[in-house]
């Protein structure tokens, strides 16, 4: 007959504790509509705590056989394998378009719950209970502080304008921005004869910039601008 013993019930209590932590760090994810939400993080957590649990129980059958056994178990070569395949998983997280780059907190969001996986399977309960609590903090008490602190920003200003009067316009609209507290830090151009028009991309630096569609008004207003693209 199958009987429950001791280490099925320690291995249950892993698995109902990594699928509880595991679905909060998720929810807060799904809360804010990120691809790796509650499911993904419950089946990341899910799958370290039954690779480290099983690796320690491995071990145990193995121990006894003395320093002369040709198997090593060793759960922290397991561990380092683990937090590499979830590498994997986090690099598919994050999209880049442009100069826009989102996903970089989901993607370390799943690999710390991989880790509070692993540290579950190994039986460490109040360690991985802090350490999702003070992972929740993070993401959810940190988020007002970080959008409070006047972070820098890179952005691309677009000027199209007529070719004829190029110079003129870049030196009115550069005029323009160091009004502002903007810091250019390259530039690039691109002219077409064809269409007598000339395109002036300017790569800034601003920090809480406020004043974006007055600075975009202002350039349109230069005699000849075509287009400006922020």
């Amino acid at each position: 007959m199958f009987e429950i013993s001791h280490e099925y019930i320690e291995l249950g209590a892993k698995l109902l504790l990594a699928t509880f932590l595991s679905g909060l760090v998720g929810l807060e994810r799904e809360f804010h509509g990120r691809a790796a939400g509650l499911r993904t993080h419950i089946m990341v957590c899910l799958g370290s705590t039954i690779i480290m649990a099983s690796s320690q129980t491995v071990q145990s059958l193995y121990v006894p056989q003395g320093v002369d056994s040709v198997f090593r178990i060793d759960p922290w070569r397991i561990a380092a394998g683990i937090v590499t395949g979830i590498g994997f998983i986090g690099g598919g997280t994050i999209l880049k378009s442009n100069d826009l780059i989102r996903g970089l907190t989901t993607a370390t969001c799943v690999w710390f719950i991989a880790a509070i996986g692993i540290i579950v399977g190994l039986g460490l309960y109040i360690p991985a209970i802090m350490g999702t609590i003070i992972g929740l903090f993070v993401l959810i008490g940190l988020d007002p502080v970080g959008r409070i602190i006047p972070s820098v920003k890179y952005s691309k200003i677009s000027i199209v304008s007529d070719l004829k009067s190029a110079d003129l316009i870049e030196e009115k609209c550069l005029n323009i921005l160091k009004e502002y507290p903007i810091t250019i830090q390259n530039t690039s151009i691109c002219a077409d004869i064809k269409e007598n028009r000339r395109t002036l991309e300017l790569y800034i630096r601003s920090r809480k910039m406020k004043d974006k569609h007055k600075i975009i008004k202002k350039i349109l207003k230069v005699e000849k601008v075509q287009s400006v693209v922020w």
